[in-house]
């Protein structure tokens, strides 16, 4: 793949600056599940496969930044637990976002990565697509597509009743209940995301 004089010198410029400067029209934020780093539930490894050779990726204190398509920045934080506050500080920091009526921002939270997506809706941001890929049920989590399996949750006495609560708090949004395993709700997202971008 050769590289042209115009992404030379914008690695130059932001060698210099010593910054990442993404210039984005869609945001993804995708918070991982409890085991981040195994091979199965890796929502990082996983879309780094799915993203190729033209992504650039970069990983700050553990977080991800995946930038594809030109305008494209895909955020997955190194924990289920990290805030977006801790999130929105990087890319405040260390990344140049396009401003205006046009940015998309989309969220999603694979298994306990709800706690996340809960985390970033308590902010003043808002999302104009969230998916949750068969969730750790959090009763004050909104979503516009929820995709789960209660028998991937069978051992949690807690889950049917919470689950029942998020779904009565999210009337007339796209539930998808099927049998797939665990970690295919999050390629399933995944994929879905890309697309949407």
């Amino acid at each position: 793949m050769k590289i042209t004089r115009k992404q030379l010198l914008r690695i130059i410029k932001e060698e210099i600056n010593n910054k990442i400067k993404i210039y984005t029209s869609t945001i993804i934020y995708f918070w991982p599940g409890l085991y981040p780093n195994s091979a199965k539930h890796s929502v990082q490894k996983y879309l780094t496969s799915r993203l190729g050779a033209d992504a650039i990726i970069e990983t700050i204190d553990g977080h991800m930044f995946a930038r594809y398509n030109g305008d494209t920045l895909f955020v997955v934080p190194k924990n289920h637990a990290v805030s977006f506050s801790t999130i929105n500080k990087l890319i405040n920091e260390r990344v140049e976002v396009t401003l205006g009526p046009n940015i998309k921002r989309y969220l999603a939270g694979y298994s306990a990565g709800s706690t996340g997506v809960v985390s970033a809706q308590k902010s003043s941001v808002i999302f104009d697509y969230t998916i949750l890929a068969d969730p750790t049920p959090i009763s004050g989590a909104k979503f516009d597509e929820l995709n789960y399996n209660p028998s991937n949750w069978a051992g949690y006495s807690w889950y049917n009743g919470t689950m029942e609560e998020m779904i009565k708090n999210n009337h007339g949004k796209l539930i998808n209940k099927t049998n797939k395993s665990h970690e295919q709700y999050m390629h399933d997202a995944v994929d879905a995301l890309i697309s949407m971008s």
